[in-house]
């Protein structure tokens, strides 16, 4: 996926990321607590990721006795991020800290959250059906801020968190190509009509054995056990396209 950074970004990124990073290992060394990591993480957020401050709302209320550290919002007041913070001596991929985000996006009626504890930097896009449980997909993360030591190569790890990403819509296309590289994606595609029978071809031309298109999925599914309920799928095989005739008399 090509990235295209504005000279903006770059001379932001340039001119805040070292600084930030100092400030960083200085709260990693004190191993102060979630609020320090909070006051941080808006500054990256301002200075780094081109966010406008008065944009940043601190506590805002999702439901009972429950408060998001802060969120993002546009001009039109619509939610663009929910940013949940916490200690740097905590495990970002906990279940308890991702439900929690996946709890305030939902009752903010937000898809887009951060998880964050300075360090790591995790995206998430987050969907409920009806009421049913929240669902999420991991969209992008940036492990350990500190490890991107080059600002000029490395800008491109920073970008999807900035705000002209957002308007150019970059996490958006990052989700799809998630979705598009997701199991029952992948599954759907190689227990297909089309992937089966160009198989069962090769293994005939090579060994000069024909297998049904049928144990081959079956196969498959043993191999690979996420794709066990999967059924053959015509979802990637091309439609054929007939032309009309007419008979003239």
């Amino acid at each position: 996926m090509k990235i295209t950074i504005t000279k903006r970004v770059d001379a932001r990124i340039c001119k805040y990321l070292n600084e930030l990073k100092k400030s960083l290992r200085v709260i990693q060394k004190q191993n102060n607590n979630e609020s320090a990591v909070e006051d941080l993480c808006k500054k990256f957020l301002i200075h780094l990721f081109g966010y406008d401050e008065f944009s940043i709302y601190n506590q805002e209320r999702t439901g009972a006795q429950q408060e998001t550290d802060f969120v993002i919002k546009n001009d039109k007041n619509q939610f663009i991020w929910i940013c949940e913070c916490k200690s740097m001596k905590e495990n970002l991929y906990k279940d308890k800290w991702l439900s929690q985000l996946k709890g305030y996006c939902c009752t903010t009626n937000s898809n887009w959250g951060i998880l964050t504890n300075g360090l790591s930097w995790v995206i998430y896009y987050v969907f409920q059906k009806g009421n049913e449980q929240p669902q999420h997909t991991k969209v992008y993360e940036i492990e350990n801020i500190l490890e991107i030591r080059n600002c000029k190569q490395d800008r491109n790890k920073l970008y999807p968190f900035c705000a002209e990403a957002v308007s150019k819509q970059l996490r958006e296309k990052l989700l799809e190509k998630q979705k598009a590289l997701s199991c029952e994606c992948l599954g759907c595609a190689l227990i297909s009509e089309n992937v089966l029978t160009m198989l069962s071809k090769q293994i005939k031309k090579a060994e000069g054995i024909t297998i049904k298109e049928e144990d081959l999925a079956k196969q498959i599914k043993k191999l690979i056990p996420q794709f066990k309920d999967l059924k053959i799928s015509r979802r990637f095989t091309k439609k054929k396209s007939y032309r009309k005739t007419n008979n003239s008399t």
